[in-house]
């Protein structure tokens, strides 16, 4: 106390007897039956004012005991318990410099030693030990709150209240910002981060220190070591401030903004998008200003996170564009996240680029950000060797910020990386990531942290616990609002059912995630894992296929020649369980494979079917105009064409692909050349003509030239590659091309030809729909097989190599013409039965030129029946009776002469 030495006055005695009874019991937490009890024994009897004195008394020793004091003091007045009769009644019993310190510290929230001495030596009043001991031994002097250092103190509330009400504003004004100073060195010194940077705002706002612009800084502090609960105080104490003191502030329109932006950050930390979204619906990015592009940040924000996509992109654009400092380059980062979610990876990357030039190299907490977000791209890419790295390096960068938050999204992220590349561990990695996202309450972060969990087990085959994760996961997002997040979610659920072979809940599954991605114009590459998980089971979805084909158009992969649809499947593959190199295998190893000129093909049988591994012929000649990987044109397709197999699974090391098995007859085993052909040939051939046409010209892969619709250009595109196949051969077969009459440059006779064709609208072209590449099933419906040979071209062109190769008879001619015609009504105009003839004059050209050189190969080898061989030489007669008709020469040959001519190639 003040005299340690003098005798204790009746209420200093009093509370401590008091004290020393009840020193298990929270000095405001006595009961009112003990107030009476004390009060009875004061000599207290009336009952009413037994009653107001205990009531006033908060259930304080001190402050019961000063009330008796003061009654006693008081006489006669009419409110002996008030708290300024009680404060008056204090001061007759302490020295002046002992209540000054008081008085003082009623306006810190909490204190400690270090705050006495700071306080008392400011204001030139006793700092030694003594004092300090004396003042802490008061029972309205209790310790802080659990979540305060454990050597913090503060005053009764009651006491407080009566201090202050005697404190001068300028002296309060003064006090603050000594406070203010000295909770902003105790932050930058890392001590209890988060609660000396809510003092220091709490202090300097109250100094006039503080304005809504200077506060930003404590903020992001505060939200990167504290998260959610950080801000939430802040808000707290804004709040409190606006609706006492500040609401005159000239800025406080500025700071109710600000309250308005921490409580939007708040709940997007949280993943309560839908509030922040309310808290500002009218906010744009026209605004000028730290504090209200900050709101304007959080509104984009939140508008990412429900799957307005667009809206977010414009408003972060808007900002990255027209704002300054940080909130510029978080727009920046947030920009090209949403490049990134929308699959614009090269840009994305860019953009970080940009980002890293700009940014402060002590900035860790941002620097951690643009490394989590190349870590996000490559990983999306689905790329995560890179991926993992940037990993490492946005933790480094978090850990040097000292950024809880940082840290904790760091968690998630290194569960989705490990539940794809080592799930075993992912496990682990998940369970501790929801443990931490539950602690911090985000619950979008937390939904993707199940969804991790849900893939690990997924990949280990422990389907029911995949489950179960998925089923929490989905909930979880679904109460955050994150749309995409569910999407991918649903998504990854898919490949439960597939592992269980429920084909209809996998592509309702599927269909759905695809859907969601859609309309949120987020995440192309996902598109490609919903495909990717239906082919692998050799299954299809026509609006799945179609999305995927979107999907492949607004990819920009990071690197140019990255296969983003190959990444996909390899992805899926493995965590399906599924290893189509054992089928490559098994095929290498057999010996019955069927061989086309470019591939050979084997049957094996699957867990889902049989499939057709399909590996390309080492060292094939090239005898054909190619534009695209079969691959590519097989999945565009997919969506239109009805009749052709579906890709399973394609790898590029080593070269093969995996089809869907077509079973039927193939039709050259049906009805061979010469022979009639059932009556859906003609038909089918003209309904997939048709079918092609709607294919659109934006969803057509990325070919190496650019697409053209003149027709001279594509003319001597073809005749290009005959004249190199023929000029490539005449050391070998130059004797050979004599012998049937070949003139020197065979070409001559069309090139005029080629300049009168006529324009008309393009489309793919199967180039190659002949006998050998159609098999009929069930005896009604052609499926249409090999397409390395697709192009963009004339559809006439397509028409008259069908025809050549088909060599059908005169009314089967007439009938695939009438059927096309009606099939394709846009090309069949004008004048297109001159240019079907130019068409149809080049590839009799070309299949003396390709065919005499395969042939003569064949018969080389020996390894075809005698039928089979003298096949191939009446067919190359007729080949060569039509040729020279085109030439002008007419000539005739013998099949014995063609095959001895054939035969003498050394």
């Amino acid at each position: 106390m003040v005299i340690a030495s003098r005798e204790p006055l009746g209420w200093e005695r009093h509370d401590r007897e008091w004290r020393d009874r009840i020193d298990t019991v929270a000095v405001d937490d006595l009961s009112m039956a003990d107030r009476h009890r004390l009060l009875d024994a004061s000599g207290v009897l009336d009952p009413s004012e037994r009653e107001a004195i205990a009531a006033a008394s908060a259930g304080v020793p001190f402050y019961l005991h000063l009330a008796i004091d003061a009654r006693a003091y008081a006489g006669t007045s009419p409110d002996p318990v008030s708290p300024e009769a009680i404060l008056e009644r204090f001061l007759q019993h302490v020295s002046a410099d002992e209540f000054r310190t008081l008085e003082l510290l009623g306006l810190p929230r909490v204190f400690d030693n270090g705050i006495f001495t700071a306080i008392t030596t400011a204001f030139g009043l006793p700092a030694h030990i003594s004092a300090w001991k004396s003042l802490i031994s008061y029972s309205f002097v209790h310790a802080a709150d659990q979540d305060q250092a454990a050597d913090r103190f503060q005053l009764h509330q009651l006491m407080v209240t009566a201090l202050r009400r005697h404190l001068d504003d300028e002296v309060a004004a003064t006090l603050h910002n000594v406070l203010h100073s000295l909770w902003r060195d105790r932050a930058d010194s890392g001590s209890d981060r988060v609660a000396a940077l809510r003092e220091a705002c709490y202090h300097g706002l109250r100094a006039g220190t503080l304005s809504a612009v200077s506060m930003l800084d404590y903020v992001d502090r505060i939200a990167a070591a504290g998260g959610k609960h950080g801000i939430d105080a802040v808000l707290a104490d804004l709040n409190e401030y606006l609706a006492e003191d500040g609401s005159t502030r000239p800025d406080a329109p500025e700071l109710r903004d600000l309250t308005r932006y921490l409580e939007a950050e708040g709940a997007i930390l949280l993943g309560n998008a839908k509030r922040a979204d309310e808290l500002t619906a009218a906010i744009t990015a026209d605004r000028t200003g730290p504090v209200a592009e900050r709101l304007a940040l959080a509104a984009a924000n939140a508008r990412r996170i429900l799957g307005r996509t667009d809206d977010a992109l414009a408003m972060y654009t808007a900002l990255w564009s027209q704002g300054a400092g940080q909130v510029r380059l978080d727009a920046g980062l947030w920009a090209a996240d949403l490049h990134m979610c929308q699959g614009r990876f090269a840009p994305a990357l860019e953009l970080c680029d940009q980002l890293s030039m700009l940014a402060d190299p002590d900035d860790h907490e941002f620097l951690g950000d643009l490394a989590r977000l190349r870590h996000l791209t490559y990983r999306m890419a689905f790329d995560t060797d890179v991926a993992a790295r940037y990993l490492t390096e946005a933790d480094t960068e978090y850990q040097a910020a000292g950024s809880i938050v940082g840290q904790a999204n760091i968690a998630t992220n290194r569960a989705e990386l490990l539940a794809l590349t080592n799930p075993a561990e992912g496990i682990a990695a998940a369970a501790a990531a929801i443990a931490i996202q539950h602690e911090f309450g985000a619950l979008h972060e937390l939904g993707k942290a199940y969804t991790a969990l849900g893939i690990a087990h997924l990949a280990l085959g422990d389907l029911d616990a995949a489950e179960r994760a998925f089923a929490d996961a989905c909930e979880t997002l679904d109460l955050a609002g994150y749309r995409s997040g569910r999407a991918r979610a649903e998504l990854f659920r898919a490949g439960v059912h597939a592992r269980r072979g429920d084909r209809a809940s996998t592509i309702a599954g599927a269909r759905w995630a695809v859907s969601e991605l859609e309309a949120a114009n987020v995440y192309p590459a996902l598109v490609l894992l919903a495909r990717a998980v239906l082919a692998l089971f050799g299954w299809t979805e026509p609006s799945v296929s179609l999305a995927a084909a979107h999907a492949l158009t607004r990819i920009q992969a990071p690197a140019p020649d990255q296969d983003l649809d190959h990444a996909a499947q390899q992805v899926f593959a493995k965590v399906l369980g599924v290893d189509p190199g054992a089928y490559y295998r098994e095929a290498t190893s057999r010996t019955d494979a069927a061989a086309g000129y470019y591939n050979h093909n084997v049957r094996v049988e699957t867990p889902s079917g049989a499939v057709n591994v399909r590996i390309p012929v080492d060292g094939a000649d090239i005898m054909d105009l190619r534009l695209w990987p079969e691959v590519q044109v097989l999945r565009t397709i997919e969506p239109y064409v009805s009749a052709a197999p579906h890709v399973r699974w394609e790898s590029t090391n080593p070269t093969y692909q995996i089809q869907d098995h077509i079973d039927g007859e193939l039709l050259d085993h049906i009805a061979p050349r010469g022979q009639a052909v059932p009556q859906c040939v003609p038909r089918d051939v003209a309904n997939l003509f048709a079918e092609l046409r709607e294919i659109p010209r934006g969803l057509l892969p990325a070919a190496p030239r650019p697409l053209s619709d003149d027709p001279y250009a594509f003319a001597n595109q073809l005749s290009d590659v005959t004249r190199r196949v023929f000029r490539e051969n005449q050391e070998r077969f130059g004797d050979l091309y004599r012998k049937l009459g070949v003139p020197d440059d065979p070409l001559t006779t069309i090139e005029a030809g080629w300049r009168t064709l006529e324009s008309r609208p393009f489309r793919l072209i199967h180039a190659d729909v002949h006998r050998k590449n159609m098999i009929i099933r069930d005896g009604r419906q052609v499926v249409f097989l090999d397409w390395e040979l697709a192009l963009y071209g004339d559809p006439v062109y397509d028409v008259a190599s069908h025809l050549h190769k088909m060599g059908y008879q005169p009314d089967e001619y007439a009938t695939f013409l009438n059927l096309w015609a009606t099939a394709e009504p846009e090309a069949s105009a004008g004048r297109w039965e001159a240019d079907l003839r130019t068409y149809l004059d080049h590839e009799r050209i070309k299949s003396t030129i390709v065919d005499s050189v395969r042939y003569a190969k064949v018969l080389e080898a020996g390894d075809r029946s005698l039928e089979e061989q003298a096949a191939l030489v009446r067919n190359l007669v007729g080949k060569l009776r039509l040729a020279h008709e085109v030439w002008g020469t007419n000539r005739q040959f013998e099949p014995e002469f063609v095959a001895s001519a054939l035969r003498s190639v050394s």
